[in-house]
């Protein structure tokens, strides 16, 4: 019975390659194998051929420019004139002098009967 097991295991072992292999080759066929990335656009820009020992340098400079590193620089001295500062603003109209001010601190009598000159209320009731 064991001797029967191997020779069908084998068989089957061998049918399943063969089978796997036949089918295989039915679905690959003979065409050719297309990448799934299609190609870059072409930009339509002609690059010359570049000849071996070929040196390239920048372009010179149109005076007054001077070449610095990679780029053409042009320095520019300019002399800016400011105008002179605006004057200063007016009092505004109607202020008078400072020491001609109401001054609530002033020793006047108040008659009105409010919270802020209670103080002197009381001081001159004392009198």
């Amino acid at each position: 019975m064991r001797g029967r097991s191997l020779v069908v295991i084998g068989g089957s072992t061998l049918l399943g390659l063969a089978g796997s292999a036949l089918a295989f080759s039915a679905l690959s066929g003979s065409q050719p194998v297309v990448p799934a990335i299609p190609p870059p656009p072409t930009s339509g820009v002609v690059v010359p051929d570049v000849v071996p020992g070929t040196q390239f340098a920048w372009a010179p400079c149109e005076p007054p420019a001077v070449l610095d590193g990679d780029r053409c620089v042009v320095e520019r001295v300019e002399t800016v004139v400011l105008p002179p500062p605006a004057a200063p603003a007016a009092p505004p109209a109607g202020a008078g002098d400072p020491d001609e001010s109401d001054d609530r601190d002033d020793d006047s009598a108040d008659d009105r009967d409010d919270d802020r000159d209670d103080e002197r209320d009381d001081e001159r009731d004392d009198d």
